[in-house]
């Protein structure tokens, strides 16, 4: 078993940072062959917090009976679409889902029968994820609604002229070896052992990457989810993690601020996304089933 640090409250690197806390951070930071960056490798620090929710979540994922698969679709699409500014309804994201023909003009129902599209297209091609796979995924999740087309329509991003909030992706030229190195860390053995972790890593790597000209959210949180279920997690089917992410989405992009510091240390968004996303979605859901919350690692009632 993994062994876990006992650290009270990351703290954001700056000149202000205790040395004390800045050195204990340091010293037990996990650096993995993944970069967003040439040359600078992200990691994390396996904290006692992320280790209990990576216990809880893991039960709860190896418990939650996959039942009303389509109608959590519905959910997921609608929140995914809706955190990248999507306006319609859950009512007519299901009518779009059972094949309502859309309205041309409307680029927010573009985007929901495209991310059904995606979402199909992966559930069928997931588990050999490629380049040529990624592409077409976005091609799928983008169709006849993509903006900022001038960076790349085609394929990976092909411009530099992007600002993402206060960040500022990776040169478009870095992309295609970044990218590689992606794949290769989403098939390899590296944190299979807690792939949970890895997943959000994955997600991590991807968004700051920023490897494509739009959609770059909706394929993070579509690929982090298929990762999962390659993982064994198919109960992952039967939760809407963007429903979580969309009603604490300050929490989402604060976690992705403090996690792009000097190390690419993402332990925040892995805590935020355990805690908040992931084991608040399964928990709902447990209480709903009637399934009783124990942690995997001590048995012990939650």
């Amino acid at each position: 078993m993994r062994e876990s640090v006992n650290i009270y409250g990351w703290q954001k690197y700056s000149t202000y940072m205790h040395p004390e806390q800045r050195q204990l951070q340091r010293q037990n930071l996990t650096f993995t062959s993944l970069s967003n960056v040439p040359g600078n490798a992200i990691s994390f620090i396996f904290t006692d917090q992320i280790a209990e929710l990576n216990d809880y979540v893991s039960y709860m994922l190896n418990n939650i009976r996959i039942e009303d698969v389509e109608k959590t679709l519905d959910k997921e699409v609608y929140y995914t679409t809706k955190i990248e500014g999507a306006k319609t309804t859950i009512a007519r994201t299901a009518q779009i889902h059972n094949g309502a023909p859309i309205n041309d003009d409307d680029f927010s129902e573009k985007m929901v029968r495209n991310s059904f599209a995606a979402t199909k297209y992966m559930n069928v091609h997931g588990n050999r994820i490629d380049e040529q796979v990624l592409i077409d995924t976005w091609k799928l999740l983008t169709k006849d609604a993509c903006e900022n087309t001038e960076l790349g329509a085609d394929g990976y991003r092909t411009s530099d002229e992007i600002q993402v909030g206060s960040y500022t992706p990776v040169q478009a030229v870095a992309i295609p070896e970044l990218m590689n190195k992606w794949i290769d860390f989403y098939h390899n053995d590296e944190l299979n052992d807690i792939p949970l972790v890895k997943a959000i890593i994955l997600h991590y790597a991807f968004e700051t990457i920023h490897p494509f000209c739009d959609g770059n959210g909706r394929m993070g949180r579509l690929l982090m989810s298929n990762f999962l279920i390659s993982q064994g997690f198919d109960a992952v089917r039967a939760v809407s993690f963007s429903m979580a992410i969309d009603r604490t989405r300050s929490g989402y992009d604060d976690a992705f601020v403090k996690s792009e510091n000097v190390y690419q240390d993402c332990t925040p968004l892995i805590e935020y996304m355990l805690g908040d996303v992931m084991y608040d979605s399964c928990y709902e859901i447990c209480l709903e089933q009637g399934i009783e919350i124990r942690n995997d690692s001590d048995d012990r009632e939650y």
